[in-house]
């Protein structure tokens, strides 16, 4: 029975955040994907304290709230961490396999400038990429 065709959007739901892997230079490959909005925000809830503020203006009290971060370190492992989901044939000079777990992921991140620098340009391309698919989805 063939499969009756439908117009409209169609969304991996066990996978809605998709990852990408990018090689790096001399070896190995790294998995990435964009932080979703729900993530984003779940974790500047754990990292930014929101504080109210009232000002005058023309004689009027505006309200505004004012996210202060809490802890820089914190925010930024947890992006990190979401950030990089797999790499393979990542070796130590011992010729070891680096797993990737949240502890290294902090080590490249943290003291290679290589690598955050090659993580920070891949999330561009795929923040980038994903933007171009979102407009052209809205597009048709």
């Amino acid at each position: 029975m063939p499969v009756e065709e439908k117009a409209g959007a169609v969304f991996n739901l066990t996978n809605l955040e998709e990852a990408a892997w990018f090689d790096y230079e001399g070896g190995g490959r790294v998995k990435l994907r964009v932080c979703s909005a729900d993530d984003y925000q779940s974790i500047r809830k754990k990292t930014f304290k929101r504080t109210v503020e009232f000002k005058k203006i023309d004689n009027r009290l505006e309200r505004f709230a004012v996210d202060e971060p809490v802890d820089d370190d914190k925010f930024r492992i947890m992006l990190w961490d979401m950030w990089i989901v797999d790499w393979e044939n990542f070796y130590d000079a011992d010729m070891k396999p680096i797993p990737c777990t949240t502890e290294m992921k902090i080590l490249l991140m943290g003291k290679s400038v290589k690598f955050a620098k090659f993580v920070g340009q891949c999330m561009d391309t795929l923040t980038e990429d994903q933007n171009k698919i979102k407009d052209d989805e809205i597009k048709n």
